[in-house]
């Protein structure tokens, strides 16, 4: 992955230079091949439960976006990791002030057609995304300047 998360072509500059590289520093004979990792984006839409006595809705689901931006950014996440609901979940939930909460995943798009990719969805009796599985030269991300992150904010109620 070259700096900032940009692929790179095959008979690219990048892809030459890591391929001397490699090869002056490898075992004698040893096949090289260079490859650019894929790309992929996730859509989500977590939805946060607040109890209004003890915080306030707007703050918490801010905190929540800014958690979320940071620990799914493409720096945090690792090639082939596959993306679990359940895990999404407790991420949210790791933000003080959320009692509980959900999230629906809506998908995984390449960036540059935003056309859905080839990752394989596993789906509950429900019908929801419950999780995405991807090739070991893809990975899956969040970046909220394509596509924005809205945190649905109730009011938690026993």
């Amino acid at each position: 992955m070259a700096a900032g998360g940009s692929p790179f072509a095959a008979n690219s500059e990048v892809a030459q230079s890591l391929k001397i590289f490699f090869t002056h520093h490898a075992i004698p004979d040893l096949p090289i091949i260079v490859l650019s990792y894929q790309p992929l984006l996730m859509r989500i839409q977590p939805t946060i439960m607040v109890d209004e006595s003890a915080f306030d809705k707007e703050l918490v689901a801010r905190a929540v976006k800014q958690h979320l931006q940071t620990t799914l950014a493409l720096k945090q996440r690792q090639l082939g990791q596959a993306l679990f609901r359940s895990s999404i979940i407790a991420l949210i939930e790791e933000v003080e002030g959320v009692e509980n909460a959900n999230c629906e995943i809506i998908g995984t798009y390449l960036p540059a057609t935003k056309s859905i990719n080839q990752a394989q969805t596993f789906k509950g009796v429900d019908g929801e995304i419950r999780k995405i599985t991807i090739n070991p030269h893809q990975l899956l991300y969040l970046d909220t300047d394509i596509f924005a992150l809205n945190i649905i904010s109730k009011t938690f109620e026993i």
